[in-house]
Parts: structure tokens; sequence; C-alpha cells
């Protein structure tokens, strides 16, 4: 995470801690405009006290003011508002100076001017977004593909999106202008803090299993095992962090209610099944060659899955090193920094860690005479890179844990590629140089150091 308030570490305990023992006195079900698909996000807001705007209503489809967004805010974020010094802002209603002014301690927000909060205006869902994305620490990958995103939204919007926390309201469209709806923030703020701490129901109805778009070699480790899960309510969760073998059976793994067999443990061994703190599962190649079906099961419903995992011999892998022809950077009107490099060889993207492929940024600036680096990017763990068609139309190229259509994984050769990088100060430091390196899965690399 880039960004993180000074009360952040007692906001990870204390709100973990609420997320385990808060009780509220009422439900989303006491509210008769609560739809199911709203119904856990708003007990998430009650179990901090949040309530709705009568004992009958939520105001799940109203427009909310500034100052009750930074009140629901700060008492997600548990901030202390005891102490914070005063924001010097002059139109804050009393119920919510103390919130206001712990968020502008927290750098969360600054105000419309330094005496102005514009309390009593409604708040647009580009102005939470910046909200959130401070207050919850998230990052983003500074690539948005809307179109009414101006930049001083597009670090924000990018981290909501690639954190799962909303997808815009259209395929082209954030909405970043459009007034945010209090069901909508709900959502919002509980989806944020799933992202940041992978809180989760913890036992799956429904699994998808989805088939691995690389190649896996015998003894791979950490291989990502893409999947969809879901609650009993349809809603997408993860998995918790899961050790391998941590249920102590063998040749069966138990994750959170959903049961893995694998048909050929010498192929795939579903004891080396683990997950990280992010919810992303991963798995180990066997020692022999050859196909294992990996059944999962929801001991919940009984729903079944499968996918099958073709294991070929590590020596048959046949890598031509990398080379690139040609890369440059340039700043274009909206002061992003754009960094465009062509390959002579295909690269193979969706190779998972431990033998995966690399495009990394390394942005570096001079201070007292020598170069600092500011940022290391790594474009294709977990981002991505743009490229042209034939029709001109932009594809995004990224690894197999994306698992998703919008993206491919194999890398063109002989094709412009493309990323992008925006809102940071440092970025318009005339010293600035990128060392751009583009590594295989063999471990070869080249590199290429640009300057504007």
């Amino acid at each position: 995470m880039a960004y993180q308030p000074k009360a952040f570490q007692k906001f990870i305990a204390g709100a973990m801690a609420a997320a385990l023992v808060a009780s509220p006195t009422a439900s989303a079900g006491t509210f008769t405009d609560v739809a199911p698909r709203y119904g856990e996000a708003v007990d998430f807001l009650l179990g901090y006290g949040i309530q709705g705007i009568s004992t009958t209503k939520f105001g799940v489809p109203n427009e909310i003011k500034r100052v009750d967004a930074a009140i629901m805010l700060a008492k997600v974020l548990e901030l202390d508002i005891e102490n914070a010094p005063d924001s010097g802002f002059t139109d804050v209603p009393k119920r919510g100076v103390k919130y206001i002014n712990a968020l502008k301690e927290q750098g969360i927000t600054v105000g419309k001017t330094t005496a102005t909060f514009d309390a009593h205006s409604t708040i647009t869902r580009g102005e939470l977004a910046v909200w959130i994305q401070r207050g919850f620490g998230l990052e983003g990958d500074t690539q948005v593909y809307f179109s009414d995103v101006a930049p001083k939204y597009v670090e924000a919007v990018s981290a909501l999106v690639e954190n799962g926390i909303t997808d815009g309201i259209t395929e082209t469209q954030f909405g970043t202008g459009k007034k945010a709806k209090r069901g909508d923030y709900a959502i919002f703020l509980m989806r944020a803090f799933d992202a940041t701490f992978n809180r989760g129901e913890g036992v799956g109805s429904w699994i998808q299993l989805n088939e691995l778009d690389s190649s896996v070699y015998t003894e791979d480790r950490n291989i990502e095992m893409p999947y969809h899960l879901y609650d009993e309510y349809g809603e997408e969760i993860r998995f918790f962090p899961h050790l391998p073998n941590e249920d102590g059976k063998e040749d069966v793994e138990v994750i959170d209610g959903i049961e893995f067999t694998s048909s050929n443990p010498v192929v795939m061994d579903v004891d080396s099944l683990s997950v990280d703190e992010e919810g992303k599962a991963f798995f180990d190649a066997g020692v022999s060659t050859g196909t294992a079906i990996v059944t999962a099961k929801s001991l919940i419903t009984g729903q079944i899955a499968q996918m099958a995992i073709d294991v070929a011999d590590k020596d048959d892998i046949d890598i031509v090193p990398p080379v690139i022809s040609s890369a440059s950077i340039r700043m274009n009107p909206d002061s992003q920094i754009i960094v465009e490099f062509i390959v002579e060889e295909e690269i193979d993207l969706s190779v998972k860690p431990g033998n995966q492929s690399n495009v990394i940024l390394e942005y570096q600036v001079k201070e007292n005479g020598e170069y600092v680096t500011k940022k290391t990017k790594n474009k294709t763990w977990p981002g991505y890179l743009k490229v042209k068609n034939e029709d001109g139309i932009e594809e995004k190229y990224g690894p197999g844990l994306l698992n998703d259509s919008r993206y491919k994984s194999i890398l063109p050769a002989g094709q412009t590629i493309s990323t992008s990088m925006s809102g940071n100060d440092w970025l318009n430091d005339e010293s600035l140089r990128i060392i751009l390196t583009v590594k295989d899965r063999a471990g070869n690399s080249a590199e290429k150091v640009l300057a504007l």
C-alpha cells in the first residue's frame, strides 16, 4: 500500500476486533428499502454504529451529504476523533466536527478551501473514491479505461477498480461526477475493508475453477489456481489465508468449506494448496508428468467444480532470451508518463510466481547528484500492459491470475507495447529516468534506460 494514514496500524487492530465483536441492535432486515444486494453491506455499517435515516429506512437510494459521508468513513476507519486538531473549517455542523477533524489530520480530505468543507453539499462518486483510496491505503496501477475520469481521480479510481470495490456504472463510465448513493457507499466501504483485511464469509456455497492459460512443468512452485467463490447469497467472496496441508489430511485439502481432491497426486498434490493474505490460491506441480483432474466440492451445498491440470517435463522448456528492439518515454497532455517499447520475441506473461515473466519499471530522479529510486512497479504481476491491435483498439495483456477474457497473456513481438504512470510529483522532475527491464521465466533479462 502506497499511502497509510498515521492511525492506520491502530485501525487494523481496532477494525478487526470490531468485525468480530460488533452486534448491532438493528439489522438490514429491519429496513424496508434494503434490497438483498445491499444487505450484507448495511449490516457491516450497522456494526460500526452507523444508522439508517429512520427506524424503517436506511436510505439506500438517497444521495449523501459530505458531512455524513465523512462521519461514516471515520467510524469505519475507527479514527481517533477526540484528539485530532481543529480542521479550521467554519461550515461543519457540530455533529460532524470531530470526525472531519480526524479525516483532515490523516490527510484523507483537505476540504474545498482552507476554511470550508462544503459540509452540506452532496458528495460525488469521484470524491468518495479519493477518500476511500486514501483512508484504506489502497494502491492501483494508475491506469483506467473510463472516459469520464479526470487526472486528479485516476489514482483513486484505479485503486478501487483494481481492488474489486467497483467496476464503474458502465464499461466506459465510472460516474465520477455523479452524486453518490448511500447504498453504493455502504458496499464500497465494506469491499474496501474486505480488500484490506481479506474479510469474507469463510464458507463457500458455490465454486468455479477456471482453466490455466499457461504451461505447467514438473516441480513448478506457487502456481496460481484461478477460482471464483460465492456465498449463500451469490456474492463473490475470497478464501481466508491457508497453509499447505493445514488440515493435516492426506490427499485431500479443505479450505473454508470447499474440499479439494486430485485424481493424480504425483502430478498435482492438493496438500500443496495454499491461500495468501489476498485470497489468491496456489499449488505446486508434482514430480511426474501427466494430467490430474482437480475436484472442488462445497461441503455446504454439494456443488462440484473440476479443472484439468497438464504437467509437462521441465526439461522441455525452450525460451529465447528477451530483446528490447526499441523503447521511449514521453509525457502526454494529461501529465501522464507514457512508456512505449517493442520486443523481438513474444513473451508469455501467464507463467506464475517462481517461474514467470516480468516487465518492470524503475522510476529514478536525481537527489544530491545521485539517482534515487522513487518507485519500482512490476507491470505484469499483477498489473497489465496495453497493445493496439490491427483495428487500432487497445487490448490489455497480463498474467493468468487476472482470469478475465479482457486480458491476453502472450505479449506480442514487433508491436508497440505501452503503459503509463501519473499522480506523483516526482514524475515532473527534469532528471527523471526509467529503467525498463523485461525478464523471461528462465531468468534471462533485457534492460533499457529511458529519459525524457
